[in-house]
């Protein structure tokens, strides 16, 4: 191949590879979100609103079952969920030193729930009638009575967590037999995701951080279910219970018989006995909590003046008429 032939074949090559390239402008990216798939908080972002609502009834159900075992007032409250990866939690001296392995069939998951052992010690103060106030022992190994004790709690969490997951799958949870298995025997490595649910457990004057863990990878299979989970069906009971306390709030109707016109002087002069004549009219309008909702007739029942609902109102004709009492009154 000779020059002339190289130059025309260099001067195509560059002239196709320039009609390649193509400029995008910022502005074509102003809409975009960035995610930073390194983080393992972007995998759960979706599922967030459900998992809290879950973790809320969780807390109402938890502290009604272990306030009635010990019969004293313990407060749960729900903090947070959270995905991280188990070797930082792990690592966290802050995390409780009492954890206990989970198994869920349903799931086909291992997990633990963890709890601080000042708390313990104090329940099983309480429960063999004591005060449970200061109670710290130094030690590592625990006691049978504190741990059957510990399986009480424990089991009490597992039961109302497969009722707060109820209304959306099937969620059931038996624990391990052994309280002080090895918990990183459960995972493959530390970076292995899992989702960290936070609760604070009040007992008086003394708080202490109540968690259940389980692998991220578990909700894998049913993400669908949580991302479909409508706010509707999530608590059918609490719904229920919702509306009847709404159907029972008391409320004012109210309805205009008459209206007349007089004068200041005439005011002025009116003295006891003085009778002002006005006329009923036929129909009326009846007002609920100061919303005109009815149109009514007016009659007398056994002697007493009364109206009869004779259509309700719809939202065109309620706001005809808010138009028009706001012009009689300017």
């Amino acid at each position: 191949m000779d020059r002339k032939s190289k130059s025309s074949l260099n001067s195509r090559g560059l002239s196709g590879a320039a009609k390649v390239q193509k400029v995008h402008s910022s502005s074509e990216f102003k809409d975009l979100e960035t995610y930073d798939l390194t983080n393992p908080d972007y995998k759960i972002h979706d599922l967030l609103p459900t998992l809290e609502l879950i973790n809320q009834r969780f807390s109402q159900l938890f502290r009604h079952a272990i306030s009635s075992i010990f019969r004293c007032n313990v407060d749960v409250h729900f903090d947070s969920v959270d995905s991280l990866q188990v070797g930082d939690y792990l690592a966290n001296e802050s995390t409780p030193d009492i954890k206990h392995i989970y198994k869920s069939t349903t799931l086909k998951c291992s997990g633990f729930m963890a709890i601080e052992s000042p708390m313990l010690f104090s329940l099983v103060d309480i429960f063999f009638s004591g005060s449970g106030e200061s109670v710290n022992p130094k030690r590592n190994e625990l006691t049978t009575a504190e741990v059957r004790i510990l399986q009480r709690v424990l089991k009490a969490a597992a039961d109302k967590q497969t009722e707060a997951w109820g209304s959306i799958l099937s969620f059931k949870i038996k624990l391990a037999d052994n309280y002080n298995s090895p918990i990183s025997t459960l995972f493959r490595s530390d970076t292995e995701i899992i989702l960290l649910s936070q609760f604070t457990l009040q007992l008086g004057s003394q708080s202490c951080a109540f968690h259940i863990v389980m692998p991220y990878q578990a909700l894998e299979p049913v993400r669908e279910k949580l991302q479909a989970f409508k706010f509707a069906e999530q608590d059918p009971l609490w719904q229920r219970n919702m509306l009847m306390g709404l159907m029972q709030a008391p409320l004012e109707m109210s309805s205009r018989l008459c209206e007349v016109d007089i004068s200041l002087r005439d005011v002025m002069r009116l003295k006891p006995g003085q009778i002002i004549q006005a006329d009923v009219p036929p129909n009326v309008t009846v007002k609920v909590a100061g919303v005109p909702c009815y149109k009514a007739s007016v009659c007398t029942v056994q002697n007493s003046l009364a109206i009869k609902i004779t259509k309700k109102l719809h939202n065109e004709e309620v706001e005809v008429y808010q138009h028009e009492e706001k012009e009689i009154h300017e």
